[in-house]
């Protein structure tokens, strides 16, 4: 029986978003200081790069309201403004909730990209504005490719990764400046119940369903809110295999990630991928 892409991130554990050498998780500190009678953040990153882009995105954003203020930037680090409120993982969301972070995420991903911050941001995920699955799958099995058939069905992830591209062919899309690790610990919901969202370290220029996909993967909502969220959002990119993909990606770099540091073959995560691939039709 076909399940709906909305069951389809259910019951799945917290997982880095990060994959090695395409989505790097930069070191970086806050430390809060009372500046002028107010309470601010100092952050620092120790690739200065990073640093600088993490500033200019989040000053690019700030129109929106969705990103909190930042300013005086040097080498060091900036200031950025301290937002009273609560992180979504310690609140129970409501449709009202869900469809404020939904409508938050749309204005991002809709925002138009500076160039000067386009300038900034490279990345092998994308070729000419197009989002490249193949290109995608490459990087994150890089020398692994051989040890992961050993375990699934990589022709099977290749085949839908090309359906997939060539799916994208026929929708019109923008790439969109995206966060990178939409977790709940980086959305907040302030004292005026707006939506902030923190932490842009990680972020890229990317296809706005790959924040869509992490974010339901990491705080677990039930169906309906997801529902809602969708509903809200309102995106040609949010359909059931872009999300299948999407999430098979992230299982499969955990599956590598963690036998590259272990050399442990973790089949639990094994199961995982495979039931995923077993939607794929």
């Amino acid at each position: 029986m076909k399940k709906n892409f909305r069951n389809f991130l259910s019951g799945s554990k917290r997982i880095s978003p990060n994959m090695a050498q395409i989505y790097v998780d930069y070191p970086h500190r806050n430390t809060t200081i009372i500046k002028q009678g107010e309470k601010w953040v100092f952050k620092e990153v120790n690739n200065k790069k990073i640093q600088e882009i993490e500033y200019e995105v989040q000053k690019m954003l700030y129109p929106t309201q969705n990103v909190p203020l930042c300013k005086d930037y040097c080498n060091d680090g900036y200031w950025e403004e301290f937002i009273f409120g609560d992180q979504i993982n310690q609140l129970s969301l409501t449709s009202k909730n869900i469809k404020s972070i939904a409508r938050a995420l749309r204005e991002i991903h809709s925002y138009p990209i500076y160039t000067s911050v386009r300038n900034l941001l490279t990345t092998p995920l994308v070729k000419k504005g197009k989002y490249l699955p193949l290109k995608v799958y490459s990087l994150i099995t890089q020398d692994y490719q051989n040890f992961v058939s050993k375990y699934v069905d990589t022709q099977k992830i290749e085949t839908y990764a090309e359906r997939l591209d060539f799916k994208l062919k026929e929708i019109p899309y923008d790439l969109s400046i995206i966060h990178g690790d939409l977790s709940g610990n980086n959305v907040i919901i302030d004292r005026e119940n707006r939506v902030k969202i923190i932490d842009w370290t990680d972020c890229r220029i990317d296809i706005g369903a790959c924040d869509v996909v992490q974010f339901f993967y990491h705080t677990n909502i039930d169906l309906k809110l997801r529902n809602d969220f969708l509903v809200e959002y309102n995106s040609p990119l949010c359909f059931e295999l872009m999300f299948k993909i999407q999430l098979i990606f992230l299982q499969l770099y955990d599956f590598i990630n963690e036998y590259r540091k272990t050399t442990i073959v973790n089949h639990t995560l094994v199961e995982k991928i495979n039931n995923s691939l077993d939607l794929l039709q």
